[in-house]
Parts: C-alpha cells; structure tokens; sequence
C-alpha cells in the first residue's frame, strides 16, 4: 500500500493526520451508502462525491452491500461455520504471501489475543451491572473497551508492513501500547477500590503489564529500522 507520493517515507508525525483523514473519508463512504443504497446510480454518485476518478476495479458500494448480506445471513444461519476462525494463525499465509515475518509469531501480538480472551471469559456472569458507584462502572467500561483495541492495531500496523511505511506501523503500536496503558490503570483503580472479584485483577494484571512491555520493546525494534 502507498499512501503517499513523497521521496521520502512518512514519519510518525505525519501518519496520524493520514488516519484522521482516512478515518474521514470512512465515515463519509458510510454515510453516502446509507443514504444512496436503494439508488439506481449509487455507485456513480458515490463515486463523485468522494471524489474518485472511477469505480472501475475499486471496492464499490455493491461490493459492501453483497458483504453486509452475507454476514447478515451468516449471522442468523443456525448451521455450524464450515470453517472455525483463528484469529492467531488466519493471516499466516496473506504474511508468506507478501513476504511479511508472520504476526502469529509476534509475542506483542499473541499476548494481545490473551487479554482479549481473558477480558471476555472473565466478564462472563459479571459485566459490571452489580456497581454501586456510578465511577466504578465508567472505569469497568474504559477498562473493557480499551482490553480489547491492542491486538486489532498491533495486526493494522502489521499489513503495512516493515520497510517504507514502518511508521504507520509503529503508529499503530503506539496506540496498542496506549489503549494497554489506561486498561491497566483502569483495572487498578477499580483493584485499589475492591470493586472487582480478585480474580478477575488477578488474571489480567500481570498480562496487562507484559504486553505493555512486549509493546515497548516492538516500538523501540521497529524504530531502530527507520533511516530517515
């Protein structure tokens, strides 16, 4: 992917002000499909409006309706999935494919999974409905929400890969390693304040504060490679 048509590879700093602008245009492409999808000439409006050139060969509005249907029915099919998902070994061969090191056998990226696993067995029976103090459930949540974003971004900066756009990839490590850092204050306020079962600390703080440093050392490694 290129995002860019300078000389010079991006840095850090100038990555995010690409994603806020990606995460724009995100938005706007939802919005104009909402509102367009019953129209006979949606993808040639759409197309106009986000300014492209032409639909041609680009992921098209029908392309994203034929998807949402198919997860939909996917959704309600009460027949077993043909194939079961693993999201530790499922882009294995897209990295042998594009010459990439294969994200499964990323620590950051395989603890990341853990917390992800350990927050959703471990809410089981307990999603936060039995607070009395309204700060303890704003923390479960901050908790929770931010558990769950560091395998999700440590797998983004991974498909950029580790050569040209290396920085947008250590972007999105930052933002795995800052998403860890306020779930494991999260979860120590609420430890400090007796306001979870023990074992449910007992069980994500340690993982919490390893991937925490697993990320560092990921950042601080991808960094060393950057010569501009």
């Amino acid at each position: 992917m290129n995002f860019h048509r300078s000389e010079r590879p991006w840095t850090e700093e100038e990555w995010p002000a690409e994603f806020r602008r990606s995460d724009v245009r995100s938005a706007r492409f939802g919005e104009l499909l909402e509102t367009l999808r019953d129209h006979p000439d949606r993808d040639d409006l759409i197309a106009r409006e986000m300014g492209w050139d032409r639909v041609g060969d680009l992921f098209t509005a029908d392309d994203a309706a034929e998807i949402e249907l198919e997860c939909a029915q996917a959704a309600s099919s009460d027949e077993p999935s043909a194939r079961t998902f693993d999201p530790l070994h499922d882009g294995d061969e897209l990295d042998r494919a594009a010459g990439l090191p294969l994200l499964s056998e990323a620590a950051a990226f395989r603890l990341a999974l853990e917390v992800t696993a350990v927050v959703i067995e471990s809410g089981r029976g307990f999603e936060g409905s039995g607070f009395a103090d309204v700060r303890h459930e704003e923390a479960f949540r901050e908790l929770t929400s931010n558990a769950l974003i560091p395998a999700a971004k440590i797998r983004g900066g991974h498909c950029f890969g580790y050569d040209d756009e290396i920085c947008a990839n250590i972007v999105c490590n930052r933002s795995a390693l800052e998403a860890a850092e306020k779930a494991e204050q999260a979860l120590l306020r609420l430890d400090r304040e007796a306001a979870l079962p023990a074992a449910y600390a007992e069980r994500l703080l340690p993982r919490l504060r390893e991937l925490i440093r697993l990320l560092n050392e990921r950042i601080t490694a991808m960094r060393s490679r950057v010569w501009w």
